[in-house]
């Protein structure tokens, strides 16, 4: 066998390629350098070839090992980009809030609470897509919580209702008791179409939390889509005895009346819906209520109080309604129920003050006068009601509720002609009011103009009326027109006027 020494001395006489010796020893030199004998090895080649082994059988462990950290273990996750939202017009409270939650999450990443945190206080301050991102990487961190998925859920709803439902059916496998999910997801149902599965969901709500009036009121709602007018009844009655104080359940009290053709029941929660304060109801939420107590800017100190107006707590309400725009005197709406839940109250001059105060400070907005206007009107003080409509509509034109009450303001008093154009302004901003035709109609009948009352009557015919009851009694009116033409009993405006104003 050739050893290094024979091959170089050929190489130096230059024997290398001319001969078949040379070849054959190139080639048996070749298979030595690829496998040296262990009398050729140095100690530092040994090592080498030691750590290249090494090196050979660990990388595979070695790739599995970080495989497993970066999917399993909560060190090893992957940076998140903290959210850094633009709060250049907060207040300092609020900066310095947000400021100590970024904080929080920067030195405590692995943490489903700082990431959670962060993003109640974003969705507390309306920064959704930041808060998106710390729900998100809350839920990562933390599978089991329910209310991650939750909140994603909720912000969802305005933009993607497939995505919203999927949400709150991921916070069902972790809490299938959670009254509020099921709430969420029924209205979300609803909106997407799919009746029967939001009552189902509705139902379980209503099962799980049997003195929240909400539910109750959901599933009223779906019973009046169906015609199901008892099973409406039922639901309806038993949301206002528990929250007594929610305009939406009288407005439909009244609507299942009119559909009904009892038309002085109809007047009757029409009227009960005209003195409330509160026009919806929701769900207590205890989840939503984490958000909520973040609020800095006043909306949760309103909310609270509008939930002790729907529980009939008056007192308690005008008390933090009074703290609310003492605290935040920019907030026209507490201001506002603040007037009004005084009024209920019987504190009529110290309603008046806020009424006074609140037109002060937004001059500008025709809603306080509207409001102030149809409270004096309820306790028959009707010359100042009629000013304050008057202001309402010097604010707004087109104000349809302002425009009606006037023109029977001034029907009441004879008036007939200024109330038939208070009407017809009335039509001109809401065309789609059927009782407003009706009110005009009886307006020519008083005043010996059969012809025109048939004429707005026929308008009246001719409106796209999804309730069908509503639809007979103008067509009653219209025979009944036809018939007696000089017979306006029917639409006399004392029969249409609140029972509350006449006292």
């Amino acid at each position: 066998m050739a050893t290094f020494a024979e091959i170089r001395k050929f190489d130096s006489m230059g024997q290398f390629s001319n001969s078949k010796k040379s070849y054959e020893m190139v080639r048996q030199a070749g298979t030595i350098i690829k496998n040296p004998p262990r009398r050729w090895q140095s100690p530092q080649q040994e090592a080498s070839i030691k750590i290249m082994n090494n090196r050979k059988t660990l990388m595979p462990i070695l790739v599995v090992i970080g495989i497993f950290c970066g999917a399993y273990l909560p060190g090893c996750q992957p940076v998140i980009s903290v959210p850094s939202p633009n709060t250049t017009d907060l207040s300092a409270a609020i900066l310095k809030a947000f400021s100590e939650a970024r904080d929080a999450v920067i030195s405590q990443p692995n943490s489903p609470v700082t990431w959670g945190h962060f993003g109640k206080l974003c969705m507390a301050h309306d920064f959704a897509n930041e808060a998106m991102t710390c729900f998100q990487q809350a839920l990562k961190l933390d599978k089991a919580e329910g209310k991650w998925s939750y909140f994603q859920g909720i912000l969802l709803e305005e933009s993607d209702l497939e995505a919203s439902e999927s949400c709150y059916r991921e916070t069902l496998k972790h809490d299938k008791q959670s009254a509020v999910a099921r709430y969420r997801l029924g209205q979300v149902l609803t909106r997407l179409g799919r009746l029967d599965e939001a009552r189902a969901e509705f139902q379980s709500a209503a099962e799980l939390k049997p003195q929240e009036p909400a539910p109750r009121l959901a599933l009223a709602r779906l019973d009046l889509a169906k015609s199901d007018w008892s099973a409406a009844e039922q639901n309806l009655t038993l949301a206002a005895t528990l929250a007594p104080y929610c305009r939406n359940i009288y407005l439909e009290l009244a609507r299942l009346a009119a559909r009904q053709s009892n038309w002085t029941e109809a007047v009757r929660y029409q009227n009960s819906a005209d003195l409330t304060t509160i026009p919806e109801v929701s769900l207590k939420d205890p989840w939503l209520k984490e958000v909520t107590d973040l609020e800095l800017a006043g909306q949760n100190s309103s909310e609270r109080a509008d939930q002790l107006l729907a529980a009939g707590q008056l007192a308690d309400a005008a008390k933090m309604l009074q703290t609310v725009v003492r605290d935040h005197p920019e907030l026209a709406r507490a201001r506002l129920n603040l007037a009004i839940v005084l009024w209920q109250l019987g504190r009529i001059p110290d309603s008046q003050r806020e009424f006074q105060q609140l037109t002060t400070l937004f001059s500008d907005d025709p809603t306080a006068y509207l409001a102030w206007g149809r409270l004096l009107a309820s306790i028959g003080r009707f010359q100042e009601a009629k000013k304050r409509l008057e202001q309402a509509i010097e604010r707004k034109a087109d104000a349809a509720e302002a425009n009606s009450m006037l023109g029977l303001f001034e029907e009441r008093q004879g008036n007939l002609e200024q109330a038939a154009k208070y009407y017809q302004r009335a039509i001109q901003a809401a065309p789609e009011v059927a009782s407003t035709y009706l009110a005009l109609a009886g307006v020519h009948r008083q005043s010996g103009e059969p012809s025109q009352a048939n004429h707005i009557l026929e308008m009246a015919m001719n409106l796209k009326q999804t309730d069908e009851n509503v639809r007979r009694e103008i067509e009653r009116q219209y025979r009944e027109t036809i018939r007696e033409p000089d017979s306006a009993s029917a639409l006399d405006p004392a029969n249409r006027f609140p029972s509350d104003a006449t006292k």
